[in-house]
C-alpha cells in the first residue's frame, strides 16, 4: 500500500478499516447517561456491549492490551444495584471507560508498554482511577500506550503496535494510543489518556475523536508514570466535546473548574499560520482551515507571525523533557544491556549532557514564555491551528515527504502540540474532515483556567 493511499470509508464491510464498527460509535456517553438513570439500559448490558465489540475488534487494533470482563461486569452490577436502591453518583454511573496503560490500576495489571515492567501489579489506584470509580464509572480495562508513553507514533510498545480503525495498516498515533483506537472504533464511549507532547492530542487527531489536555495541574496526575514532571497531563479521549467537559468535571480539581468570565458575547478567534511553526502537508492545512472558518462563520483572523515565540517554546520543551525523563530513566540509558526500545535511547541520551544549570535555565525561560503568550490572549480568546501537520503514516514509517522536504514523522507529529504543554493552556483536538479518506484534527487553545470555557464554545459550535 502506497504512502498516500487512499481509505474508501464506505467499505464497511471490511477489517481494513474498523472505525465506528463498535456498538458505541455515535453514541454519547451523556446520551448513555440518560438510558441509564431512565432504566433504558443498564449498566451489565452496556458492559456486555463493550465486551462484545472489544472482542470482535480489538484482535485487528489491538488497542486494549488487558480487559478484565469479571471485575466489569461485578462493577456493573454494583452500579445498577445502586441505582434501584435510589443512589446516583452523577452521570458517569455506570458507563463503561477505558485507562491507558500508563496509570495505575489495582487488580489490574500496569506494564506502562514496557517489558521491565510486564508484571506490575500496582497496589493502589492512580487519583484519577480513584474519582472515576467514585464517580460510578466501570473500568473495563487498559489501553495500549507508546513504551513509557515516549512516541508519538504507537507501533513502540512491549505488546506490538496500535492499529487505527480508519486504516489498520497506519499507526493511531501515541502515545494514547490505545484509549484514541478504542474511542474511535466504538469499543468503548469514553477513555483516559495522558499528554506529555500531544499524547492525547495527536491519536485523537490521527484516529477522529475529541482529546482533551486540560490546564497544567487541573487534574492530579498521581500515580501516572511520569514522562515530564513539567509537562505532563491526564485528559480525556471521548467522541464529544461535552462528553470530554463531563470527564474533566469529575477528574479536575472543583476550585479550578470555575470557567472565567468574558466581556465579550462573542470570542475572538485566531488562526495561528501553521507554517510559522513547522512543514506541514498543504491538504492538511487547507482542510482544517476550512473546516475553522466554516464553524466560526468567517470571523477568523489571522494572527500576527508568532516564530520567534515559537523558537522559544521548542528550546524550552526540549531542554525540559530531555532533562526531566532522563532522569527518570538515567540507569536503563546508561545500561548497555537494557531492552528499551531503540527509538526511546536515541531520542534521550541527548539529555544525559544536560546540567542542573541548564535544566533551571529552561524553567525560567518557560515562565517568560508564558507572560509572552498573554499579550497574544490580550487580543484573542481562542487560538486556532491543525493539531498535526499530517495524517496517518504506516505503521513503522519514519519519514515523510512534504513537498520536496523530507522530514522525520517523530518530529513532525507533536510540532503544533508540544508547545502547549510547555505552557500549561487547555488545548483540544477535535475532528476537522479528512484527507485522503484519513481523518484530521483541528486544535483549539485558550488562557490558563479557561478549561470549561473552552470546551462550551466548541459545544456551541457542533462538536
Amino acid at each position: 500500500m502506497g504512502m498516500n493511499a487512499a481509505v474508501d470509508r464506505r467499505n464497511t464491510g471490511s477489517v481494513h478499516e474498523l472505525a465506528n464498527r463498535g456498538y458505541f460509535a455515535g453514541k454519547s456517553a451523556i446520551r448513555l447517561g440518560h438510558e441509564f438513570i431512565t432504566n433504558e439500559v443498564t449498566s451489565q448490558r452496556l458492559v456486555e456491549l463493550a465486551l462484545e465489540s472489544i472482542e470482535q475488534l480489538n484482535p485487528h487494533l489491538n488497542a486494549f492490551v488487558h480487559v478484565d470482563a469479571e471485575a466489569a461486569l461485578r462493577q456493573a452490577g454494583e452500579a445498577d444495584l445502586a441505582l434501584k436502591g435510589g443512589t446516583y453518583l452523577g452521570p458517569l454511573h455506570g458507563i463503561p471507560i477505558a485507562i491507558k496503560d500508563v496509570i495505575d490500576t489495582v487488580n489490574m495489571p500496569t506494564t506502562y508498554g514496557s517489558r521491565f515492567y510486564a508484571d506490575h501489579w500496582p497496589a493502589i489506584d492512580a487519583v484519577c482511577v480513584t474519582r472515576l470509580k467514585a464517580a460510578g464509572a466501570v473500568i473495563i480495562g487498559k489501553t495500549h500506550t507508546s513504551e513509557f508513553a515516549l512516541g508519538p507514533t504507537g507501533d513502540r510498545s512491549m505488546q506490538g503496535p496500535a492499529h487505527n480503525p480508519w486504516d489498520v495498516e497506519r499507526v493511531t498515533g501515541g502515545s494514547s494510543s490505545g484509549s484514541a483506537a478504542a474511542v474511535a472504533s466504538g469499543m468503548v464511549p469514553l477513555a483516559i489518556g495522558t499528554d506529555t507532547a500531544g499524547s492525547i492530542r495527536i491519536p485523537s487527531a490521527l484516529c477522529g475523536t475529541v482529546g482533551f489536555k486540560p490546564t497544567y495541574g487541573s487534574i492530579d496526575n498521581t500515580g501516572v508514570f511520569p514522562v515530564s514532571a513539567t509537562l505532563d497531563h491526564v485528559g480525556p479521549i471521548s467522541k464529544t466535546v461535552e462528553d470530554a467537559a463531563l470527564v474533566y468535571r469529575v477528574l479536575a480539581d472543583p476550585h479550578l473548574q470555575k470557567a472565567p468570565s468574558l466581556d465579550r458575547k462573542v470570542p475572538r478567534i485566531g488562526w495561528l499560520s501553521p507554517r510559522s511553526i513547522a512543514p506541514i502537508d498543504r491538504r492538511v492545512e487547507e482542510t482544517v482551515f476550512l473546516e475553522a472558518k466554516r464553524r466560526f462563520e468567517g470571523s477568523l483572523e489571522h494572527v500576527p507571525d508568532a516564530s520567534q515565540l515559537v523558537d522559544g517554546l521548542n528550546k524550552c520543551y526540549r531542554a525540559t523533557l530531555l532533562y526531566e525523563a532522563c532522569e527518570v530513566h538515567r540507569k536503563r540509558l546508561l545500561d548497555p544491556g537494557t531492552y528499551l526500545n531503540r527509538e526511546i535511547v536515541e531520542r534521550l541520551s541527548a539529555g544525559l549532557n544536560f546540567s542542573p544549570l541548564e535544566y533551571e535555565g529552561a524553567l525560567a525561560q518557560r515562565l517568560a514564555l508564558q507572560a509572552q503568550l498573554g499579550a497574544i490572549f490580550e487580543t484573542y480568546d481562542i487560538l486556532l491551528l491543525p493539531s498535526t501537520g499530517i495524517t496517518a503514516p504506516l505503521i513503522d514509517q519514519r519519514d515523510i515527504l512534504l513537498g520536496e522536504v523530507s522530514v522525520s514523522i517523530l518530529e513532525t507529529l507533536n510540532a503544533f502540540t508540544r508547545l502547549f504543554n510547555v505552557l500549561g493552556l487547555p488545548a483540544v483536538s477535535v475532528p476537522a474532515g479528512f484527507v485522503g479518506g484519513l481523518p484530521v484534527g483541528l486544535q483549539a487553545v485558550s488562557a490558563y483556567g479557561t478549561d470549561l470555557w473552552l470546551l462550551n464554545v466548541l459545544s456551541l459550535h457542533g462538536w
